[in-house]
């Protein structure tokens, strides 16, 4: 909403979370919209690994025809072609609250309300830079 973007407008497209899920749904966008420029965020890296693939068997090009962002921050995404911009999320501490929050439950404190962790964009080569032209925003994910 920061940016006057209700998520809930975008098109999304399901698929699991996995390279396979990300490449089916990426090739399902990619059939029925012929857009001058896609832009996509994968529910996780693998998927947007995969949408990468689908993206090069459909002979378009990333991050010129489509741009691809993941979350998650798997090594994964450093050793593709372009290398996959990502939203790195804190898996250890994400890990270390978790537990805490279960032992909290356990002795009967169980009132944490939302907890927020802090994310870290790594900027690598799978997005174009779309600040003077238009941009069709798309996301997948699984429900």
């Amino acid at each position: 909403m920061e940016r006057d973007v209700d998520p809930t407008s975008l098109p999304m497209e399901e698929g699991e979370y996995t390279v396979e899920g990300g490449r089916a749904a990426m090739a399902r966008i990619l059939e029925r919209d012929r857009s001058t420029h896609i832009s996509v965020f994968g529910a996780n890296d693998l998927m947007a690994l995969g949408a990468m693939m689908a993206v090069r068997e459909a002979g378009r090009r990333c991050p010129e025809d489509v741009s691809i962002l993941g979350f998650d921050g798997v090594p994964a995404g450093a050793f593709s072609w372009p290398g996959l911009t990502t939203i790195e999320k804190p898996a250890r501490a994400l890990g270390r609250r978790a537990v805490e929050c279960l032992f909290d439950e356990l002795a009967g404190r169980a009132d944490h309300g939302r907890i927020y962790l802090p994310c870290r964009l790594i900027e690598r080569g799978s997005l174009a830079d779309l600040s003077h032209g238009s941009l069709q925003q798309l996301a997948f994910g699984s429900a």
